[in-house]
C-alpha cells in the first residue's frame, strides 16, 4: 500500500508584495490548483490516501474559494483517505467551516490519535499525531503508546532539535522521542526535503513544501511516496519532484567584466548551467569586486531578461576595486583625485572605492548609479 506525505502548500498565499497584484492572483490560483494536482498523483500512483503535516493554508482567514476547493476535493475522492494536522500557520478555520466533516477527512486534536492504516495477523500499520496547543508541545510524547510489532508512523508539525526551550511549543524534541517505537515520523514546517535519525529503529523526514513561492525557497520541492509492504510491514521513502514553478537563485561572480556585454554573457552562461526555464521564477545575484572604471548598468541586464522567464529579479552586491599603479603616475586630475582618496586612512576600502567610482563617472560626465 501507497501514501502520499506532504506538507506546506501554504494555499490562499497573497504574493503581492513578491508580484504584483495581478500576477499574484494568478499565481495564488496555481498554488490553490496543487491541492488537486497532489490528489492526481496520489490516485497515479495507487495511494490509499494523504498525509497533510501542516500549514494546507497560509493563513487563519481562508478565502471561500480555497475552502470549497479543498472540501469538494477530499468529498470527491472517497477512494483517498486524507490525514490533517494543522500547521502554526492556518489555525482551525477550514476544519470549523465544515458543516459536517466528509468520512474520509480523519482529524487530530491535542491528545494523541492513533489511526489503523492496515492490520495483518495481528500486526498493524498506525498513523499517530496530536495538535499543537500551549499546553502541548509540537512532540511531546506523554501519552503515546505505540506497539514494538507494528510499523508505526508519527505525523506533527514542527522543528526537530534534541531538545525544546521551555514554552516553545513549536520545536519537536527528538530526545522525548527515542525508544517510543516511531518509524517513521512525518514532518510539515520545513521548507526544504530533509531527512534525519531519531534512533536506531526511526528515522525523520520533512516532505519539504510542494512548491516554493519565493526566492528564500530555491530548488527541488515536492513530496514523500510512502510504499509499504504488507506482508513483512517495511516501508521505502522516495522524494518525488513536484511538477510546478522551480525558483532559481543564481549568483554571477562579475569580477572580471569590463562593461554591460560582458555581464550579459556570464549572466547568460550561468543561467544556461542553472538549466532555467520560461515558467520559472529566477533571480540573479551579481557577485565579485569590478575594477572601478568598468562600464555597468543594470537596466539593460534586467531588460534583456524579464521577458523570458514568469518572473525574473536583479540584485547587485558587487563591488569595486581600484589599480593603484595605474594611477600612481597619472598627471591628471583623475590621476589626483584617486591619489588624494588612496591615502586617506580613515577610509575602507570599499568605501575609498565607491568614492573613487563616484568621483570618476562626475568627470567624465557619466550618469552616477
Amino acid at each position: 500500500m501507497k501514501f502520499i506525505h506532504c506538507a506546506d502548500l501554504h494555499l490562499d498565499a497573497r504574493m503581492a508584495s513578491l508580484l504584483g497584484p495581478e500576477k499574484a492572483k494568478m499565481r495564488r490560483a496555481e498554488i490553490l490548483a496543487n491541492f488537486g494536482r497532489i490528489i492526481a498523483c496520489a490516485r497515479e500512483s495507487g495511494c490509499a490516501g494523504i498525509f497533510l503535516a501542516g500549514d494546507l493554508f497560509d493563513t487563519k482567514r481562508i478565502s471561500a474559494a480555497a475552502r470549497n476547493v479543498v472540501e469538494d476535493a477530499i468529498r470527491s475522492h472517497p477512494e483517498l483517505d486524507f490525514y490533517y494536522v494543522t500547521g502554526n500557520h492556518e489555525g482551525s478555520a477550514f476544519v470549523e467551516s465544515l458543516s459536517d466533516c466528509p468520512a474520509n477527512l480523519h482529524l487530530f486534536t491535542p491528545e494523541w490519535t492513533t489511526y489503523t492504516l492496515f492490520e495483518k495477523d495481528g500486526r498493524r500499520v498506525t498513523l499517530s499525531s496530536r495538535e499543537i496547543d500551549a499546553d502541548h508541545g509540537a512532540g511531546a510524547p506523554e501519552g503515546l503508546s505505540l506497539r514494538a510489532e507494528d510499523l508505526n508512523i508519527v505525523m506533527l508539525h514542527g522543528t526537530v532539535a534534541e531538545h525544546a526551550s521551555a514554552g516553545d511549543d513549536s520545536v519537536i524534541a527528538l530526545h522525548s522521542l527515542r525508544g517510543k517505537n516511531i518509524d517513521y515520523l512525518a514532518l510539515g514546517h520545513v521548507h526544504e526535503y530533509r531527512r534525519g535519525r531519531i534512533d536506531s529503529r526511526g528515522e525523520y523526514c520533512y516532505s519539504g513544501c510542494l512548491e516554493a513561492r519565493g526566492f528564500d525557497e530555491p530548488g527541488t520541492h515536492g513530496y514523500i511516496l510512502l510504499t509499504i509492504d504488507e506482508n513483512d510491514l517495511s516501508y521505502e521513502a522516495r522524494f518525488v519532484r513536484f511538477p510546478g514553478r522551480t525558483v532559481h537563485v543564481v549568483r554571477v561572480d562579475v569580477s572580471e567584466c569590463l562593461n554591460t556585454p560582458d555581464i550579459l554573457r556570464e549572466v547568460s552562461a550561468a543561467l544556461d548551467e542553472e538549466d532555467c526555464g520560461p515558467d520559472d521564477c529566477v533571480k540573479v545575484v551579481l557577485t565579485g569586486r569590478m575594477d572601478v572604471n568598468a562600464e555597468k548598468d543594470l537596466r539593460v541586464v534586467e531588460n534583456d531578461w524579464k521577458e523570458r522567464f514568469y518572473l525574473f529579479r536583479l540584485e547587485d552586491e558587487t563591488k569595486y576595486r581600484v589599480d593603484r599603479e595605474a594611477y600612481a603616475q597619472d598627471a591628471s586630475l583623475k590621476g589626483e583625485y584617486v591619489r588624494m582618496l588612496m591615502e586617506d586612512e580613515s577610509l575602507t576600502e570599499d568605501r575609498r572605492a565607491e568614492l573613487i567610482r563616484t568621483g570618476l563617472l562626475a568627470l567624465t560626465g557619466e550618469e552616477i548609479e
